[in-house]
């Protein structure tokens, strides 16, 4: 599937990231698809946030274009890169894949407040939302 080792990472002692068996499908056959010969990682960065969760973005890159602060982890032998600012709002999310009659996209359920501000927890509390959203993979050339 993909290529090398990645450093086990995790914030609370458990895996940071979960990606279900399905996820793990589609994230291989986007990965045979690339004409990449280094060994190819997911990165994930939380790119914004809103109402309705967190906005993320996922690319397939080579591990040698990863941020040196990501952290890295392995799940599953996927290897797995967070963006070093996003990786405190990952602990404990799973990817999925959610198939639909539009198609069908990756899928973050995740368990972590929106708002860790003080101020700003009012409005997690108010929108009680989870992070739900339907995201493409990009894949570098």
């Amino acid at each position: 599937m993909f290529k090398g080792l990645g450093v086990h990472a995790s914030i609370r002692g458990v895996n940071m990231l979960n990606i279900t068996d399905l996820a793990k499908e589609k994230l291989a056959g986007f990965a045979a698809q690339a004409e990449e010969a280094d060994t190819l990682v997911l990165r994930v960065a939380i790119v914004g946030r809103g109402a309705s969760g967190f906005q993320y973005d996922l690319q397939l890159v080579s591990q040698k274009d990863t941020p040196d602060d990501d952290v890295t982890c392995e799940v599953d032998g996927v290897i797995v890169s967070i963006a070093a600012k996003s990786a405190v709002h990952m602990d404990g999310a799973t990817l999925d894949f959610k198939e639909s009659l539009m198609g069908g996209g990756f899928h973050f359920d995740n368990p972590n407040p929106m708002w860790a501000d003080p101020v700003e927890k009012p409005w997690q509390k108010s929108s009680k939302a989870r992070s739900i959203l339907l995201l493409p993979l990009m894949v570098e050339p």
